[in-house]
């Protein structure tokens, strides 16, 4: 299995599962130092998005379009706070899991 199967296995459905259609607005969730940046372009392709916005916080304006990494906690992040937008989060586990499938034959 290549690393770009690997990685379309993980993410590849859902824009399709959840109907997402650009432009549309992401925030992508997980812990500090777990690959957010790094897997940045390979994101945006997913999501279909344009741009990336790195330390999100809450609180902050949604930039339509955009992919906003951020290591808030995903069971604190409200979809009343952001009703139009994709709340994706992964825990360290997930992502020490998807870093090992993407590191593999490097």
């Amino acid at each position: 299995m290549t690393q770009e199967h690997t990685f379309d296995s993980i993410f590849s459905s859902y824009r399709k599962r959840h109907q997402l259609f650009a432009p549309f607005a992401v925030i992508f969730s997980a812990p500090q130092g777990c690959w957010k940046t790094r897997l940045a372009d390979k994101l945006l392709a997913h999501f279909d998005c344009q741009q990336v916005v790195e330390e999100f916080c809450l609180g902050d304006p949604i930039t339509p379009g955009a992919l906003h990494l951020t290591n808030v906690p995903f069971d604190q992040i409200s979809v009343y706070e952001y009703p139009n937008v994709s709340i994706v989060g992964m825990n360290a586990e997930q992502f020490a899991a998807m870093e090992k499938l993407l590191t593999e034959g490097q």
